[in-house]
Parts: structure tokens; sequence; C-alpha cells
């Protein structure tokens, strides 16, 4: 009896003693992998990321003390806080967690995996609890485990207008009332900490500027640097001096808000004729193709609306369009009118008007005589060569003529004689250049002429063209001076003129034959009564 007690209990004990055993060795859980790095980006990389972000790599370095295989790897985003990052869909495939398979994951050695993350742009920033999920084998057993880790959303994105002016980077401008369709340029400033991408802006002008809607997008602007826009507006008339506010709209990772900047109105301009210039500096009466030049400036801290610029005169005929330019900037411009003297002379006056203000100039037009052309012939025939016409030019102005020009146009029956040794010279027979003629001195031009036999006796309309310089100037006055060439009839041309049988000489010519043979008849009948 005392046997089975011992027994009984040696079995108790041994029974009690296997269950402490058996629990002990249930509650004891393998080491788990530990979290040693996690950065934006790159590995150890210091960048932050922003709420709103999209395409983010998220890098997680971890180790394992203990040897795992056929391990599988992956960032669970949701496990504790689901609305903060999401998963990237890539190529069209749902949204979930890249999954790293390794054979095996040594132990104590460390292990990298990325995962792309979509930032919420509803949170604000901070530290998020976030997992990482390992599974493996070790020691035949299989092993699972969430390693929690904390991703840090640390970034700040703000953009504002460091500063504001009108026109562009190469040419401002101050804007003044009544500009139409005026470059307005706005510098914008990334003053957050992380890469602003996407950006969009839209501005829509309020008083004292008016224009359309428009929108502007800018591919990125990193920290710290700027960007410039340049929108289109036009300012209301009776807009007043001074700065006033506007608002741009700006669209960063999906958050939308209102940056203000200040715009000024403060142009002012003044327009004045400084210089004209006139080619040739002497000008006669009746001269063509004069060069008049108005040098006319702007000045401001603001560009010229407009620019209209043209030339009145009684005495002048302007053969130039007036200028018309817009937003000028300040600066001299030089404006050329092409004109012709009438046959005023003395003091004259040419006016520049600019925008509707005259700016008279004075401009002393001397008088030119045209110089006397006479004409004299010798005896011209039908069918007779070398006939000579003699052109006697005199200058009678006060300055020298040079280069002179003198060209003969003649009628179909009268042609410049050629000689027969020299057939080239009819390239130039009826032209004649004179090198000079100094007032008062007359120079008897003198033309060989043949006379078709087709005339007939009669006057021929010739001209002579004139072409002359003075020597202050490349401009040709000319002249033109007409006559007639007279042909006479041959002394066989002259004698069928008398002996042209008409009615009225034939009667004549009977009256005649009937007196003289009357006369006869009685001169026969006193003979024969003697």
């Amino acid at each position: 009896m005392r046997t089975r007690l011992l027994l009984v209990i040696m079995f108790s004990t041994i029974v009690i003693l296997s269950g402490f055993s058996g629990l002990s060795a249930a509650s004891v859980s393998p080491p788990e992998p530990q979290v040693v790095s996690v950065s934006w980006f790159s590995p150890n990389s210091t960048e932050t990321v922003a709420p709103g972000m999209s395409d983010v790599p998220l890098i997680v370095t971890f180790i394992s003390p203990l040897t795992l295989e056929d391990a599988s790897v992956y960032l669970n985003l949701t496990k504790y806080n689901p609305s903060v990052l999401n998963y990237v869909n890539l190529h069209g495939y749902p949204s979930g967690p890249a999954v790293y398979n390794f054979t095996e994951i040594p132990s104590g050695e460390q292990i990298t995996v990325m995962q792309l993350v979509n930032v919420s742009s509803d949170i604000t920033t901070g530290g998020y609890r976030e997992d990482l999920y390992v599974q493996g084998i070790n020691s035949s057993a299989v092993d699972h485990f969430n390693v929690s880790f904390t991703a840090y959303i640390l970034g700040s994105t703000q953009v504002t207008v460091a500063a504001s002016y009108f026109g562009t980077p190469e040419s401002q401008f101050a804007a003044s009332p009544g500009m139409k369709n005026i470059p307005m340029t706005l510098v914008l400033e990334n003053i957050g900490n992380v890469i602003d991408q996407n950006v969009s802006i839209e501005y829509i002008p309020s008083y004292p500027f008016y224009g359309y809607q428009q929108y502007f997008n800018i591919s990125a602007i990193p920290p710290d640097e700027t960007a410039s826009v340049t929108f289109t507006v036009s300012v209301f008339n009776n807009a007043s001096d001074g700065f006033y506010s506007q608002n741009l709209s700006v669209s960063v990772y999906g958050k939308t808000s209102l940056v203000q900047f200040r715009s000024g109105i403060t142009g002012y301009t003044n327009i004045t004729l400084v210089n004209t210039e006139i080619d040739p500096p002497v000008v006669y009466t009746n001269e063509n193709f004069i060069v008049f030049k108005a040098f006319i400036e702007v000045t401001g801290n603001s560009v010229a609306r407009y620019l209209n610029v043209t030339v009145e005169s009684s005495d002048f005929t302007d053969l130039t369009n007036e200028y018309h330019l817009s937003y000028v900037s300040p600066g001299i411009y030089n404006f050329t009118f092409i004109m012709n003297s009438l046959s005023s002379y003395g003091p004259e006056v040419i006016s520049v008007v600019i925008n509707g203000l005259e700016f008279p100039v004075d401009v002393y037009v001397h008088n030119q005589p045209s110089p006397t052309i006479s004409y004299h012939q010798s005896s011209m025939q039908p069918g007779v060569d070398k006939s000579v016409m003699y052109f006697n030019i005199t200058n009678d102005g006060n300055e020298t003529m040079y280069d002179i020009r003198a060209y003969l146009m003649l009628p179909g029956i009268l042609t410049i004689h050629v000689p027969s040794s020299n057939p080239l010279a009819s390239l130039t027979a009826d032209n004649i250049t004179i090198p000079s003629l100094d007032p008062g001195q007359t120079y008897e031009l003198v033309f060989l002429v043949d006379t078709s036999s087709a005339a007939s006796p009669g006057n021929y309309p010739v001209e002579l063209f004139l072409g002359w310089h003075y020597n202050n100037t490349s401009y040709e006055f000319i002249k033109t001076f007409k006559t007639n060439a007279s042909v006479s009839p041959t002394v066989e041309e002259k004698i069928s003129q008398a002996f042209t049988f008409t009615p009225l000489t034939i009667g004549v010519l009977v009256a005649i034959a009937a007196v003289i043979i009357g006369l006869a008849v009685y001169a026969g009948v006193r003979r024969k009564k003697r």
C-alpha cells in the first residue's frame, strides 16, 4: 500500500513538472528583427517629404538576429495608419505592397527594402507608426514578425511672390493708367523645405487691372529657389498711382492656397523732339526725294503707350506714311521722311507732329532757276543724212552743275546718225555727258541725225532730257525741253507741189490756154487784112 502511494506521488510529480516545462517552452518567443534605418528617396538620405507628395520611395533597412530561410518581407501600410501612406499602383496592377522574397536572410546582416508610396495631402507634419512584416523559417519553424517603425513626414511647401514688375527680365518698365495688354512678371519663391513639383498657378486680374483668367504650370521649384511667370494685363484709364493687392491661386501636391502680392502703378513718360537732320543740307526749290530725319526722345520710368509721328508743311510734299508705335521704351528714336520741295523759296517750316503736338522746324529753301535751253537746226529733208541739231544749255543759277546727262528722244522719222565704221556708237549716240557747267556758262550739244525718206515735210516733236547734280547732294535734278524739228521738202517735191493738178489749177490753165489761143487767132486775122 505504501508502495502504491509512493508511485502515485512520483507520477503526479512528473506530470506537474512536465506541465511546468511545457508552459515555459510556450511562453518564450524568438527574437524579432530590428529596424535600423528609415529614409526617403534613397538609403540614409536626409531628404524629407511633405503631405501630398506622390511616387515617393520609402526606404527601410532592418537586421534579423536569426537566420531565416524562404523569407518574405514587405511594408504593411494599412496596419496602423491606413490613410497616411498609400501604395502606388504600378503597371496597372491593383495597389499593394512590394513583396521581397529571399532564399535566406543571414543573421545580423542588414537588409533594405523599398516601397513607392503616395503621401496623403490631408495630414499634418509629424511621425507616423508603420509596420514591417517579416516571415521566414527558423529551425524548421515558420516565424512571423510585425516590426513597427516611425515614418517622419516633416516637409513643408510654401510658395510666395518674391517680386513683381511689369515687362520682362530683359526689359522692365513702370505701368501707367490706360496701358493695354502689357506683361506682368511675378517671381515665385519656394520658402518650404521640399521641392515643389507640378506647381499650378491661376491668376484673375482685379482692379486696377483687368484681363482674362490665366493659367501657368511650373514643373519644379527647389527649396529657396525662384521661378518667373508672366501674365498679360491691362490698366484701367481711371486708375490712380499707387500699389494694389492681387491674388494668385497656387496648387502644390493637391493643396490650393491663395498667395497675395502687390503691384504698383507708378509710371510716367515724357516725349520730345531733340534733333532733326536734312539731306541734302542745302535745299532748292522743286527738289525731290529730300531725306528729313526727326530724332525723338522718350524719357521717364515707364514706356510710352503709343508714339504717332508725322510731318506737315505747306511748302513740302511728304511721301512717307505716318509712323505708329506702341509701348515704346525710354530712348532716342529716329524717324525718316522722304519729301519734295515746292516752288516756294526762302524761310519755310516743316512741323514734326508727335502724338498730335506740333514741333516746328525752320528750313531755308534756295531758289534754283532751271537752266535755259535753246534749239536750232540745219536744213532737214526727206532721205538726207547728217543733218545737225543744236541745243544750247545755259546755267542761269548761282551753283555749278555737275554730272550733266543729256538724252535726246526723237520721232520715228529721225534717227541718230551712226557711222558704218562704228556701229556700236548707236548705243550712246543719243546721250551726252557734261562733267560740269559753271554759273553763266553755255554748252552746245550737237547731234547728227538722219531723216527717213518716208518723212513728209512738216514739224516733228523732239524732247531733250536733262539731269544734273549740285555739289552738296546726291539727288538728281531734271528738266525736259520740248521743241519741234522742221523737215523741209526737196526741190523735186517743191516742183511737184507747184504743178500739182487740182480742179482749181485745171480751170486756171484752161482759161490761160483759151486766152493764148484767142490772141493767136486775133493776130492771124490782122495779118490777113494787111
